[in-house]
């Protein structure tokens, strides 16, 4: 189970039916795991958020700094 391109899938969804559709696939393939299967997704899927969060982060901070720097430009 590729956690990575089922996030993208759903990341990319157009509408709340393709959105279903990815849920629907991401539900009929964790449900065909092993409870040892399962928990390595969970762990993948944890992973996957914290690296997700982490980019956003670092893209917060060089806008900021960017922000900043046309502010002080601007003076």
């Amino acid at each position: 189970m590729d956690i990575k391109s089922l996030m993208q899938q759903m990341h990319e969804a157009k509408n709340e039916a393709e959105r279903e559709e990815v849920k629907t696939l991401i539900s009929s393939q964790f449900n065909s795991l092993s409870e040892s299967e399962k928990e390595v997704v969970r762990v993948e899927f944890i992973e996957s958020w914290d690296e997700a969060i982490l980019f956003a982060t670092e893209k917060l901070k060089k806008f900021d700094l960017r922000i900043e720097q046309l502010e002080n430009s601007s003076r």
